[in-house]
């Protein structure tokens, strides 16, 4: 379908048609979260009692008699300590649909005697917007910056080569360093460069999303859902589906990641994969071709590293080098 179909599509449509649809769209940029997890395998909503900020509307096994004002909910007790935090997220993370949620940096809370983490709407960062930079005309330094001086020292000559080599074995290995890198031929990119021109993030404070999960770590070791600093409602973008949510490699688990290097090694196309990975998520969602060759790569250079063997050799060197040890 060209643009030139759609424009004339647009400037024919009924103008009282073209009014439904953009307030169509304007109201689907604001909705309201919801927010239901798995409680000893049980579902308990938490949405209603978010809005209320009552313990009251939740009826949720093993909770405690007593809990301080402003927590609502203690979240399963399989969950405990900062190690368990990770795992926490993950649940918490799959159980908010409809948004992509970020990891706001953890800090004590000192009313409570214990830490709180938050998890944003990936719409709650704004721009960053460069402020205009002064220069000194006389010593072209910048405003702002600390003068500083490093004393430059003598070298020897290249310090990747062993001091306590002969003179023909030093003599040798410059005289191979330096051919083999004026001989390295560049790849030459026979396709544009991938830019972004423009960013989602909102311009103004005020345009961003407020839509954030407040947790609290008691000094008992158990996660708390805190609703006073926990807002459901988001604002300046649409809800997203479930199913065109795109996993990244934070989401494979490692039964998933044996899975995906066995098949890796045994020749299987990274598409292919791919697709077997998704299948296998429970949650919906799928998985990026380019998120399984940047795994397999991240793999490749740990077990590498674990044989002593260098990442940047080609696959015969590393073999070679592997079968002289």
């Amino acid at each position: 379908m060209s643009d030139s179909f759609l424009a004339s599509v647009v400037h024919n449509m009924n103008p009282s048609l073209q009014d439904g649809i953009i307030d169509t769209y304007q109201n689907s940029l604001s909705w309201d979260q919801t927010f239901s997890v798995i409680h000893k395998e049980e579902s308990v909503d938490l949405s209603h009692a978010c809005a209320m900020a009552t313990v009251s509307t939740i009826c949720a096994p093993d909770q405690p008699k007593k809990i301080p004002n402003g927590l609502i909910y203690r979240f399963d007790t399989s969950f405990a300590g900062k190690s368990s935090w990770t795992s926490l997220k993950k649940m918490i993370k799959a159980s908010l649909p409809g948004g992509d949620f970020i990891e706001c940096r953890p800090h004590r809370a000192l009313s409570l005697n214990s830490f709180r983490y938050t998890l944003h709407c990936s719409r709650y960062k704004i721009l960053e917007i460069n402020s205009q930079k002064q220069y000194h005309p006389e010593s072209f330094t910048q405003d702002g910056v600390r003068p500083e001086s490093i004393k430059r020292q003598k070298s020897g000559g290249l310090t990747a080569i062993d001091a306590m080599a002969s003179k023909t074995e030093v003599r040798a290995l410059k005289n191979c360093t330096t051919t083999t890198s004026s001989k390295v031929q560049r790849k030459k990119r026979t396709h544009p460069s991938k830019r972004r021109t423009q960013s989602q993030r909102t311009a103004s404070p005020s345009l961003r999303c407020n839509c954030q999960i407040s947790i609290i770590l008691r000094n008992d070791n158990f996660f708390y859902l805190d609703s006073r600093y926990t807002n459901r409602h988001h604002t300046g973008h649409p809800y997203i589906p479930p199913i065109a949510k795109k996993f990244g490699s934070a989401e494979i688990t490692d039964n998933q990641a044996v899975i995906l290097q066995q098949l890796s090694v045994m020749g299987v196309q990274k598409s292919k994969i791919s697709s077997l990975l998704t299948s296998l998520e429970q949650t919906e969602g799928s998985f990026l071709v380019q998120t399984v060759k940047n795994y397999l790569s991240a793999c490749d250079v740990l077990n590498k590293k674990e044989l002593g063997l260098d990442h940047r050799m080609s696959s015969a060197e590393a073999a070679i080098e592997y079968l002289h040890r």
